[in-house]
Protein backbone atom coordinates (compact mmCIF):
# COMPACT_ATOMS: atom_id res chain seq x y z
CA UNK A 1 0.00 0.00 0.00
CA UNK A 2 1.09 3.23 -0.85
CA UNK A 3 1.47 6.04 1.57
CA UNK A 4 2.15 9.48 0.97
CA UNK A 5 4.93 11.50 2.55
CA UNK A 6 5.43 15.43 3.74
CA UNK A 7 8.11 16.87 1.71
CA UNK A 8 11.01 18.42 3.43
CA UNK A 9 11.99 21.42 4.23
CA UNK A 10 14.76 21.48 1.54
CA UNK A 11 12.30 19.84 -1.14
CA UNK A 12 10.08 22.50 -0.30
CA UNK A 13 12.59 25.11 -1.45
CA UNK A 14 13.77 23.64 -4.62
CA UNK A 15 9.77 23.10 -5.67
CA UNK A 16 9.46 26.77 -4.72
CA UNK A 17 12.54 27.68 -7.06
CA UNK A 18 11.63 25.92 -9.94
CA UNK A 19 8.23 27.17 -10.09
CA UNK A 20 8.77 30.83 -8.46
CA UNK A 21 6.76 31.15 -5.77
CA UNK A 22 7.24 31.81 -2.15
CA UNK A 23 7.18 28.49 0.47
CA UNK A 24 4.38 29.88 2.17
CA UNK A 25 2.40 29.44 -1.02
CA UNK A 26 3.05 26.14 -0.96
CA UNK A 27 2.20 25.91 2.45
CA UNK A 28 -0.99 26.98 2.28
CA UNK A 29 -0.77 29.28 4.90
CA UNK A 30 1.02 32.87 6.34
CA UNK A 31 2.21 31.74 9.22
CA UNK A 32 5.20 33.59 11.34
CA UNK A 33 6.64 30.41 13.09
CA UNK A 34 6.91 28.16 9.51
CA UNK A 35 10.20 27.03 9.69
CA UNK A 36 12.84 29.61 8.91
CA UNK A 37 14.34 27.87 6.67
CA UNK A 38 11.45 27.40 4.41
CA UNK A 39 10.89 31.26 4.49
CA UNK A 40 14.26 32.06 3.55
CA UNK A 41 14.93 29.60 1.54
CA UNK A 42 18.27 28.71 3.29
CA UNK A 43 18.00 25.41 4.13
CA UNK A 44 21.66 25.41 4.80
CA UNK A 45 21.93 28.35 6.59
CA UNK A 46 18.92 27.74 8.59
CA UNK A 47 21.06 26.76 12.31
CA UNK A 48 23.21 30.16 11.84
CA UNK A 49 19.73 31.91 11.39
CA UNK A 50 17.72 30.75 14.25
CA UNK A 51 19.19 32.61 17.25
CA UNK A 52 18.90 36.22 15.42
CA UNK A 53 15.78 35.35 13.92
CA UNK A 54 13.82 34.70 17.57
CA UNK A 55 15.44 37.84 18.86
CA UNK A 56 14.04 39.86 16.22
CA UNK A 57 10.65 38.34 17.21
CA UNK A 58 11.30 38.77 20.53
CA UNK A 59 11.92 42.58 19.72
CA UNK A 60 9.02 42.77 17.37
CA UNK A 61 7.10 41.66 20.31
CA UNK A 62 8.20 44.14 22.60
CA UNK A 63 7.63 46.92 20.09
CA UNK A 64 3.56 45.71 19.34
CA UNK A 65 3.21 45.31 23.10
CA UNK A 66 4.94 49.02 23.73
CA UNK A 67 2.88 50.36 20.69
CA UNK A 68 -0.28 50.11 22.09
CA UNK A 69 0.34 52.57 25.35
CA UNK A 70 3.14 54.93 23.89
CA UNK A 71 3.93 56.78 20.79
CA UNK A 72 6.77 56.17 18.65
CA UNK A 73 9.42 58.81 19.69
CA UNK A 74 9.56 60.43 15.96
CA UNK A 75 9.10 64.18 15.77
CA UNK A 76 8.71 63.90 12.11
CA UNK A 77 6.06 63.03 9.57
CA UNK A 78 6.50 59.57 7.65
CA UNK A 79 8.00 60.48 4.02
CA UNK A 80 5.11 60.25 1.44
CA UNK A 81 6.64 58.13 -1.40
CA UNK A 82 5.47 58.22 -4.68
CA UNK A 83 4.75 54.97 -6.30
CA UNK A 84 7.02 53.61 -9.43
CA UNK A 85 5.36 53.29 -12.85
CA UNK A 86 8.50 52.08 -13.72
CA UNK A 87 8.41 48.43 -15.22
CA UNK A 88 12.01 46.98 -14.58
CA UNK A 89 12.72 46.62 -11.06
CA UNK A 90 16.08 48.12 -11.12
CA UNK A 91 14.19 51.11 -12.34
CA UNK A 92 11.58 50.76 -9.55
CA UNK A 93 14.42 51.20 -7.21
CA UNK A 94 16.16 54.05 -8.56
CA UNK A 95 12.84 55.98 -9.05
CA UNK A 96 12.03 55.15 -5.77
CA UNK A 97 15.15 56.15 -4.23
CA UNK A 98 15.06 59.58 -6.26
CA UNK A 99 11.32 60.05 -5.36
CA UNK A 100 12.68 59.68 -1.69
CA UNK A 101 15.48 62.32 -1.78
CA UNK A 102 13.45 64.90 -3.73
CA UNK A 103 10.56 64.48 -1.05
CA UNK A 104 13.86 64.79 1.66
CA UNK A 105 14.82 67.99 -0.20
CA UNK A 106 18.50 66.61 -0.51
CA UNK A 107 19.38 67.35 -4.25
CA UNK A 108 23.25 66.12 -4.80
CA UNK A 109 23.72 66.15 -0.64
CA UNK A 110 24.72 62.73 0.95
CA UNK A 111 21.83 61.49 3.57
CA UNK A 112 23.21 62.06 7.02
CA UNK A 113 21.23 60.12 9.80
CA UNK A 114 20.42 57.35 7.49
CA UNK A 115 19.16 55.29 11.14
CA UNK A 116 17.11 58.36 11.97
CA UNK A 117 15.24 58.25 8.10
CA UNK A 118 14.56 54.83 8.66
CA UNK A 119 12.99 55.14 11.85
CA UNK A 120 10.51 57.50 9.85
CA UNK A 121 9.60 54.69 8.10
CA UNK A 122 8.82 52.13 11.55
CA UNK A 123 12.05 50.48 11.21
CA UNK A 124 14.05 49.68 14.72
CA UNK A 125 18.28 48.76 13.88
CA UNK A 126 19.68 46.93 16.36
CA UNK A 127 23.39 45.18 15.84
CA UNK A 128 25.31 42.06 16.69
CA UNK A 129 28.14 40.18 15.45
CA UNK A 130 26.86 37.63 12.80
CA UNK A 131 28.92 35.29 10.13
CA UNK A 132 31.07 37.40 7.52
CA UNK A 133 28.95 36.96 4.49
CA UNK A 134 25.23 37.74 6.63
CA UNK A 135 25.20 41.22 6.31
CA UNK A 136 21.35 42.05 7.52
CA UNK A 137 18.27 40.53 8.76
CA UNK A 138 14.91 41.96 8.10
CA UNK A 139 11.88 40.76 9.92
CA UNK A 140 8.22 42.62 10.28
CA UNK A 141 5.17 41.94 12.19
CA UNK A 142 3.03 41.44 9.22
CA UNK A 143 0.68 44.14 10.57
CA UNK A 144 0.53 47.57 9.54
CA UNK A 145 1.47 50.04 11.85
CA UNK A 146 -0.28 53.73 12.96
CA UNK A 147 1.87 55.33 9.81
CA UNK A 148 0.05 56.25 6.98
CA UNK A 149 2.93 56.77 4.54
CA UNK A 150 2.13 55.24 1.48
CA UNK A 151 4.71 52.21 0.12
CA UNK A 152 5.79 52.30 -3.63
CA UNK A 153 3.75 49.03 -4.40
CA UNK A 154 0.52 48.97 -2.13
CA UNK A 155 -0.45 51.94 -1.11
CA UNK A 156 -0.76 51.07 2.50
CA UNK A 157 0.48 51.40 5.93
CA UNK A 158 3.87 49.80 6.55
CA UNK A 159 4.00 47.17 9.06
CA UNK A 160 6.30 47.25 12.49
CA UNK A 161 9.65 46.16 11.48
CA UNK A 162 13.33 45.60 13.17
CA UNK A 163 16.33 44.60 11.24
CA UNK A 164 19.48 43.31 12.30
CA UNK A 165 23.17 44.29 10.53
CA UNK A 166 26.08 42.62 11.31
CA UNK A 167 28.10 44.44 13.82
CA UNK A 168 31.54 43.29 12.33
CA UNK A 169 30.63 45.18 9.06
CA UNK A 170 31.89 48.67 8.45
CA UNK A 171 29.98 51.85 9.16
CA UNK A 172 30.06 51.88 5.44
CA UNK A 173 28.53 48.78 4.85
CA UNK A 174 25.91 48.54 7.53
CA UNK A 175 24.47 51.93 6.24
CA UNK A 176 24.48 49.74 2.37
CA UNK A 177 22.74 47.17 4.19
CA UNK A 178 20.36 49.44 6.36
CA UNK A 179 19.03 51.30 2.93
CA UNK A 180 18.88 47.88 1.19
CA UNK A 181 16.64 46.84 4.35
CA UNK A 182 14.49 49.55 3.36
CA UNK A 183 13.40 48.65 0.32
CA UNK A 184 12.17 45.64 1.34
CA UNK A 185 10.21 47.43 3.74
CA UNK A 186 9.00 50.31 1.02
CA UNK A 187 8.12 47.73 -1.68
CA UNK A 188 6.27 44.96 0.62
CA UNK A 189 9.22 42.39 -0.03
CA UNK A 190 9.73 41.20 3.84
CA UNK A 191 6.09 39.49 4.18
CA UNK A 192 8.06 37.59 6.73
CA UNK A 193 11.94 37.97 6.89
CA UNK A 194 14.36 38.54 3.99
CA UNK A 195 18.19 37.48 4.86
CA UNK A 196 20.84 39.24 3.09
CA UNK A 197 23.58 37.16 2.36
CA UNK A 198 27.12 38.31 0.52
CA UNK A 199 26.77 35.73 -1.63
CA UNK A 200 23.11 35.54 -2.24
CA UNK A 201 23.45 31.89 -1.96
CA UNK A 202 26.80 31.29 -4.08
CA UNK A 203 25.98 27.08 -3.92
CA UNK A 204 22.66 28.02 -6.35
CA UNK A 205 23.96 27.17 -9.65
CA UNK A 206 20.57 28.32 -11.50
CA UNK A 207 20.67 31.37 -13.25
CA UNK A 208 17.60 32.53 -13.92
CA UNK A 209 15.89 36.14 -12.76
CA UNK A 210 13.39 34.41 -10.23
CA UNK A 211 11.29 37.30 -8.50
CA UNK A 212 13.61 36.69 -5.70
CA UNK A 213 16.58 37.83 -7.62
CA UNK A 214 14.99 40.65 -9.32
CA UNK A 215 13.77 41.73 -5.71
CA UNK A 216 17.26 42.04 -4.59
CA UNK A 217 18.57 43.83 -7.60
CA UNK A 218 15.90 46.22 -7.05
CA UNK A 219 16.62 46.74 -3.02
CA UNK A 220 20.00 47.15 -4.17
CA UNK A 221 19.33 49.83 -7.02
CA UNK A 222 17.53 51.82 -4.16
CA UNK A 223 20.46 51.50 -1.91
CA UNK A 224 23.01 52.67 -4.32
CA UNK A 225 21.08 55.64 -5.53
CA UNK A 226 19.47 56.59 -2.30
CA UNK A 227 22.98 56.79 -0.83
CA UNK A 228 25.26 58.13 -3.85
CA UNK A 229 22.83 59.75 -6.14
CA UNK A 230 24.16 60.08 -10.06
CA UNK A 231 24.00 64.01 -9.47
CA UNK A 232 25.99 63.53 -6.28
CA UNK A 233 29.13 61.26 -7.98
CA UNK A 234 29.08 63.41 -11.10
CA UNK A 235 30.06 66.65 -8.82
CA UNK A 236 32.53 64.52 -7.06
CA UNK A 237 34.03 63.64 -10.22
CA UNK A 238 34.16 67.21 -11.62
CA UNK A 239 36.38 68.66 -7.89
CA UNK A 240 39.23 65.70 -9.22
CA UNK A 241 41.84 66.91 -11.45
CA UNK A 242 40.88 66.11 -14.95
CA UNK A 243 41.84 62.32 -15.19
CA UNK A 244 45.00 61.73 -15.98
CA UNK A 245 46.93 58.54 -16.43
CA UNK A 246 47.77 57.70 -13.44
CA UNK A 247 45.91 54.55 -11.92
CA UNK A 248 45.59 56.25 -8.95
CA UNK A 249 42.90 58.65 -10.01
CA UNK A 250 40.71 55.82 -10.20
CA UNK A 251 41.38 54.93 -6.45
CA UNK A 252 41.17 58.29 -5.90
CA UNK A 253 37.93 59.23 -7.30
CA UNK A 254 36.30 55.67 -5.61
CA UNK A 255 37.94 57.14 -1.51
CA UNK A 256 36.54 60.51 -2.24
CA UNK A 257 33.27 58.92 -3.08
CA UNK A 258 33.28 56.73 -0.17
CA UNK A 259 34.01 59.77 1.94
CA UNK A 260 31.08 62.36 0.56
CA UNK A 261 28.78 60.09 1.09
CA UNK A 262 29.93 57.23 3.60
CA UNK A 263 29.79 54.19 1.49
CA UNK A 264 31.77 51.66 1.67
CA UNK A 265 34.59 50.56 -1.50
CA UNK A 266 32.69 48.45 -2.98
CA UNK A 267 29.50 50.68 -3.57
CA UNK A 268 31.91 53.57 -4.31
CA UNK A 269 33.27 51.21 -6.97
CA UNK A 270 30.28 50.30 -9.07
CA UNK A 271 28.44 53.70 -8.29
CA UNK A 272 31.74 54.83 -10.35
CA UNK A 273 31.57 52.50 -12.96
CA UNK A 274 28.00 52.59 -13.83
CA UNK A 275 28.38 55.94 -14.88
CA UNK A 276 31.52 55.54 -16.90
CA UNK A 277 34.12 56.90 -14.80
CA UNK A 278 36.00 53.26 -14.33
CA UNK A 279 36.38 50.44 -16.27
CA UNK A 280 35.40 47.02 -15.34
CA UNK A 281 39.53 46.16 -15.01
CA UNK A 282 39.41 49.54 -12.79
CA UNK A 283 36.70 48.49 -10.46
CA UNK A 284 37.77 45.03 -10.44
CA UNK A 285 41.42 46.20 -9.18
CA UNK A 286 40.19 48.45 -6.56
CA UNK A 287 38.01 46.05 -5.25
CA UNK A 288 40.68 43.94 -4.71
CA UNK A 289 42.56 46.67 -2.84
CA UNK A 290 40.43 46.00 0.61
CA UNK A 291 39.31 49.23 2.19
CA UNK A 292 42.10 50.03 4.60
CA UNK A 293 44.87 49.78 1.88
CA UNK A 294 42.77 51.86 -0.31
CA UNK A 295 41.88 54.50 1.58
CA UNK A 296 46.10 54.72 2.45
CA UNK A 297 47.27 54.58 -0.83
CA UNK A 298 45.03 57.42 -1.74
CA UNK A 299 46.85 59.18 1.23
CA UNK A 300 43.54 59.64 2.82
CA UNK A 301 43.77 56.87 5.96
CA UNK A 302 43.49 60.02 8.32
CA UNK A 303 40.25 61.57 7.09
CA UNK A 304 38.17 58.33 7.06
CA UNK A 305 36.39 58.58 10.46
CA UNK A 306 34.71 55.84 11.76
CA UNK A 307 33.84 54.97 8.31
CA UNK A 308 36.06 52.16 8.59
CA UNK A 309 35.14 51.07 12.05
CA UNK A 310 32.81 48.18 12.74
CA UNK A 311 30.10 48.71 15.40
CA UNK A 312 30.54 48.23 19.24
CA UNK A 313 29.31 44.68 19.51
CA UNK A 314 25.33 44.18 20.15
CA UNK A 315 23.22 47.49 20.61
CA UNK A 316 19.33 47.59 21.26
CA UNK A 317 17.45 49.50 18.53
CA UNK A 318 17.72 52.69 19.72
CA UNK A 319 13.93 54.22 19.04
CA UNK A 320 12.43 51.37 20.53
CA UNK A 321 14.53 51.73 23.82
CA UNK A 322 13.82 55.37 23.69
CA UNK A 323 10.17 54.60 24.24
CA UNK A 324 9.84 51.71 25.93
CA UNK A 325 11.59 54.21 28.57
CA UNK A 326 9.21 56.47 28.63
CA UNK A 327 6.40 54.26 28.30
CA UNK A 328 7.98 53.15 31.94
CA UNK A 329 8.15 56.48 32.78
CA UNK A 330 4.18 57.45 32.07
CA UNK A 331 3.77 53.84 33.92
CA UNK A 332 1.99 52.14 31.29
CA UNK A 333 3.99 49.54 31.26
CA UNK A 334 6.43 47.39 33.86
CA UNK A 335 10.08 46.68 33.90
CA UNK A 336 10.14 43.67 31.92
CA UNK A 337 9.89 45.04 28.51
CA UNK A 338 12.59 47.13 29.54
CA UNK A 339 14.79 44.49 30.62
CA UNK A 340 14.10 42.39 27.77
CA UNK A 341 15.84 44.44 25.31
CA UNK A 342 19.08 44.32 27.80
CA UNK A 343 18.58 40.88 28.38
CA UNK A 344 18.50 40.23 24.58
CA UNK A 345 21.89 42.02 24.02
CA UNK A 346 23.81 40.26 27.51
CA UNK A 347 22.00 36.51 25.54
CA UNK A 348 23.98 37.48 22.20
CA UNK A 349 27.26 38.50 23.80
CA UNK A 350 27.14 34.86 26.14
CA UNK A 351 26.75 33.14 23.40
CA UNK A 352 29.49 34.65 21.01
CA UNK A 353 31.80 34.72 24.44
CA UNK A 354 30.96 30.62 24.26
CA UNK A 355 31.85 29.84 20.64
CA UNK A 356 34.53 32.22 20.97
CA UNK A 357 35.94 29.59 23.71
CA UNK A 358 35.02 26.84 21.90
CA UNK A 359 37.35 27.85 19.20
CA UNK A 360 39.97 28.94 21.71
CA UNK A 361 40.20 24.87 22.85
CA UNK A 362 39.62 23.30 19.30
CA UNK A 363 42.55 25.64 18.41
CA UNK A 364 44.39 24.56 21.25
Amino acid sequence: MNQLCSPTSGELIQIADVIDVPVLVLLGKVDPRVGLAAQLRCARRAAELDRPFRRLETLLAIRELVDRFEPRPQAEATPSVPASDAYRFDDQGQQTALHLREVLGLGARPVGDLEHLVGRFGLDVCTEPRPRNLHGLLVTSGTSTSTSASTPNSQVPLPAAVTLLNADDTTGRRRFTLAHQLAHLLFADARLAVADYRDRDAATVDRRWTTAKLTELRADTFAQHLLAPDIGVRAVTSRLNERDTHASWALRLVVQICLQFRVDLASAARRAHDLGFLTDVEQAQIGAHGAHRAFAQAGREKDCGDLLDTAMGVSPPHLLLSQTLAAYRHEVVGLNPLTSLYDECRQVQVARTSVAGRHARQRA
